[in-house]
């Protein structure tokens, strides 16, 4: 039938007594089908009958590991929180010729800053109200946004003018 709804609940207590209910339905009139707590609990993934490795919080946020929180994260930063024992990080995994980004946005634009590295160029650039890119090599290109730019070598100080194609002034370390 067209528009039918499909419910799965699931009633459990936790520890303490508390009913924990976990429901899962499909919407007949909506776009998507739904895994959620009835009650207030996190909603916890885990594979191999291992510890939790994915939860998502009451709150909305999601973490990401297994085990407790060495640290309290920072409330301004635990949308998304990564843990572990050992060494973790974050891969943005992107081809060969095309750019790996993070983005900054707010009410005013969806790219008020960014961080992107080019594969094809193999520089990172940071982007706001003006941009720096950190080469392969070290340097660190100063964009202005007004076609001049300062770069800063490891053996040089370079402020050019890309209009003309000249550089207005080098300096060069000693020895």
């Amino acid at each position: 039938n067209n528009g039918t709804r499909s419910i799965l609940s699931l009633d459990s207590k936790d520890s303490s007594g508390n009913a924990v209910t976990l429901r899962m339905h499909t919407l007949g009139d909506g776009p998507r089908a739904e895994l959620f707590t009835l009650t207030n609990h996190d909603l916890a993934f885990s594979t191999n009958n291992a510890a939790p490795q994915m939860t998502l919080k009451t709150t909305g946020n999601l973490e990401l590991g297994t085990g407790s929180f060495p640290v309290t994260p920072n409330t301004n930063g635990d949308d998304l929180v990564i843990f572990g024992t050992g060494s973790h990080g974050i891969s943005i995994l992107s081809g060969t010729s095309n750019d790996g980004n993070i983005f900054f946005g707010d009410s005013g634009g969806n790219v008020r800053g960014k961080l992107a590295y080019s594969h094809l160029g193999d520089y990172m650039t940071t982007t706001s109200a003006g941009a720096y890119n950190i080469l392969a090599g070290g340097d660190i290109v100063l964009d202005t946004g007004d076609s001049s730019a300062m770069r800063i070598k490891s053996s040089a100080l370079v402020v050019n003018n890309a209009a003309n194609n000249e550089n207005m002034i080098t300096a060069v370390q000693d020895g």
